[in-house]
């Protein structure tokens, strides 16, 4: 904040970041690995950088070639009440100082959603999109019109939505005809 404005001031370091978001097992480490291949083969001097905001493990740091220039920095989340969004904010600052990226992947589970908004509108003023992807059962209660007040608010705030069946492995022939593209073998 400027102290003789009071105006809030945009960080120096302001990369495009991408929020992943979803429910466990909806194919968020899957529809990553995809952008990332098709980011970095097509933007050659993209550099992005990846968040891994997951409480337990992901595929997506073992699927990354060492060569691919991907810097992925793991951030555990903690209870929403223990400083979640101070801590998320110095996280993202530093992974956007060392990598120099221009284009910030994030991956978080669907219920700290709102607190990385935060951190990106508020806190850091950087801009982004939201991808939430919504695994079988959240595809079927948004099809059947029943979905729960958690998952509409999600889904009206994503800028994209992906349901199971563009994102699920055993639906999707693409990720089975391309699996060298989701291991990033680049």
């Amino acid at each position: 904040m400027n102290g003789s404005t009071g105006i809030i001031e945009r960080d120096q370091i302001s990369p495009i970041c991408c929020v992943v978001t979803g429910p466990i097992g909806a194919g968020k480490t899957r529809w990553l690995q995809k952008e990332l291949a098709r980011t970095t083969n097509s933007l050659a001097e993209s550099h992005p950088a990846v968040l891994l905001a997951e409480f337990g493990r992901t595929a997506l740091r073992s699927g990354l070639h060492p060569l691919s220039g991907i810097l992925v920095h793991e951030f555990r989340p903690s209870c929403l009440c223990c400083q979640f969004e101070s801590r998320l904010t110095e996280a993202l600052r530093e992974l956007a100082r060392a990598s120099a990226c221009q284009q910030l992947y994030i991956e978080v589970p669907a219920i700290f959603t709102a607190a990385m908004i935060g951190a990106l509108d508020y806190s850091l003023l950087w801009p982004r999109r939201l991808v939430l992807c919504l695994g079988k059962a959240w595809t079927e209660a948004r099809d059947a019109d029943e979905p729960t007040y958690f998952q509409s608010q999600l889904t009206g705030m994503a800028d994209s939505v992906i349901p199971a069946s563009a994102s699920s492995r055993h639906q999707d022939p693409e990720s089975r005809d391309n699996a060298h593209v989701l291991n990033l073998s680049l």
